[in-house]
């Protein structure tokens, strides 16, 4: 009995022990991490730790899925100049030349048109032909956005395009560019990857609902598209929780066939 007594005893001994050596170390390891080493830990607890950092995209530029830059910021303008203004001064030509950086044959070349009076507008200047060369375009063609349904089809690549009122443009023509402002409204791109035919158009809510982006894509067929073919991509537009509408625009989407199709473009 004694003997097995002092055999708990000595099991009692060693297991205290061990716990007490255990607990020591564990402290002692504690203690190092929240006092001793504290500064240093913390340090590499902050450079290991995932943060979720947004990353708000720079406006105006496109980046493909390997981030290369598909479209820059680039100033677009155009500058003309309307008879019935009076701009006879050479000087004042001269000054305008100057500051557009014109060389001395386009500003003898206003000059003249102006003192001749042989025009109703002059485009003195506009830098679409960067956009042109960087795409490698013939042409790039733009239009008077009227928040329209009406779609212009481009046949001929010599067709003199001005003031062109319309919200929609098509083409199946080589080296030509279709040219969408959008801001508010949304510029919508279409390609046919098979008949190559390709299709663009502003799309703000009086064009949406007069059927712009539906005889865009007709006009496309009319052409030779196939729209189970034709791939669209919607640029940037204002989101919808910035955009409030009053009764009389809400009553006008209930009863268009959007609304009809899906409740929830009204919020």
């Amino acid at each position: 009995m004694y003997e097995k007594n002092n055999d708990i005893n000595r099991r009692v001994f060693f297991i205290g022990g061990g716990m007490l050596i255990l607990s020591s170390f564990l402290f002692s390891r504690i203690w190092n991490l929240q006092v001793t080493d504290r500064d240093k830990y913390l340090l590499l607890s902050d450079k290991n730790r995932i943060r979720i950092t947004p990353l708000f995209p720079k406006r105006g530029i496109f980046y493909d899925r390997n981030g290369n830059a598909l479209a820059l910021n680039s100033t677009n303008f155009k500058l003309s100049y309307q008879s019935g203004i009076s701009l006879r001064d050479q000087s004042i030509i001269e000054k305008i030349g100057k500051e557009l950086r014109l060389n001395n044959d386009q500003v003898n070349n206003i000059s003249k048109k102006i003192l001749n009076n042989d025009f109703s507008k002059i485009e003195i200047k506009e830098n679409l032909t960067l956009v042109c060369n960087q795409l490698k375009l013939k042409k790039l063609i733009n239009l008077n956005q009227i928040h329209s349904s009406k779609v212009l089809v481009v046949n001929n690549k010599d067709d003199q395009m001005h003031d062109i009122k319309a919200d929609g443009l098509v083409t199946k023509l080589n080296d030509i560019g279709l040219s969408i402002l959008g801001a508010d409204c949304a510029p919508i791109l279409f390609y046919d990857n098979v008949s190559k035919v390709i299709g663009a158009c502003h799309a703000g809510w009086r064009g949406a609902i007069n059927g712009i982006i539906e005889n865009t894509v007709a006009s496309m067929e009319n052409i030779g598209a196939n729209r189970k073919n034709i791939i669209s991509i919607i640029g940037p537009t204002i989101q919808k929780i910035s955009y409030e509408i009053k009764n009389d625009l809400a009553q006008i989407v209930k009863e268009s066939e959007f609304y009809k199709n899906n409740h929830s473009i009204l919020f």
